[in-house]
């Protein structure tokens, strides 16, 4: 295996007559990879989200690297994004809760995907190295909007020493209307989630112990007001 550094390889060949012919040619292994963190997305106004994720991988022999942001109606991300939002990122930068900017202005009241994507083409070439794709339900919610919203997200792998865990949402909007999220984990009923009227509501639940769960999660309508 070699690492993201240039490598010289070296061939020797002996054939059937005892010849020998040698070859030497220099080997680059070029990956790009994101990480995603829990409270990955941060709402920071109405119309804007905060996005953290992890950038690793190649520093050297790549220019043009950029994350692509791209936003999907449902759960569908191979069909035409509703909106993509391109960001350079720095050729050099590798770290941690790298931030960038979404803005959701022109999305509807829903329940989307987003799919971001880094990439970066190999010096001196038109080739493109792509990274994995992290995907993430986000919710653009507008007061006053009638159709309650609710979405949930997950880590897409375990993490090591980290907990699994669901992050929950639920958008009660009309003006006369409260909604609960019911939750029952292995038969266990949990404390619901209330989503007041007009609000975004959330909540995160941990899972401590190893093992398969069975989660089941019911929204409901729980009130009327007069």
């Amino acid at each position: 295996l070699f690492d993201s550094k240039a490598k010289t390889v070296y061939l020797n060949t002996v054939d059937a007559y005892g010849v020998n012919r040698s070859k030497k040619f220099t080997v680059s292994i070029v990956e790009l990879t994101l990480g995603m963190k829990k409270e990955s997305i941060i709402k920071s106004s109405e119309n804007t989200y905060q996005y953290a994720c992890d950038v690793s991988g190649a520093t050297e022999g790549i220019s043009n690297k950029k994350v692509t942001f791209s936003i999907y109606a449902g759960d569908n991300i191979y069909g035409e994004p509703i909106i993509t939002q391109v960001q350079e990122v720095d050729n050099n930068f590798h770290g941690t809760n790298k931030i960038f900017s979404l803005n959701l202005e022109k999305l509807p009241h829903g329940v989307y995907t987003l799919a971001v994507q880094m990439s970066a083409n190999i010096t001196g070439s038109t080739q493109v190295i792509p990274s994995n794709i992290l995907t993430h339900k986000l919710i653009r919610f507008i007061p006053g909007t009638q159709g309650a919203l609710f979405a949930v997200n997950a880590p897409e792998k375990a993490e090591q020493y980290t907990n699994a865990y669901l992050d929950l949402m639920i958008a009660s909007d009309e003006t006369n209307k409260n909604y609960t999220v019911e939750i029952v984990i292995d038969g266990k009923t949990e404390q619901p989630i209330v989503a007041a009227i007009n609000t975004l509501t959330t909540k995160t639940l941990y899972f401590e112990t190893k093992g398969t769960y069975t989660v089941t999660i019911t929204v409901v309508e729980m009130s009327t007001l007069t």
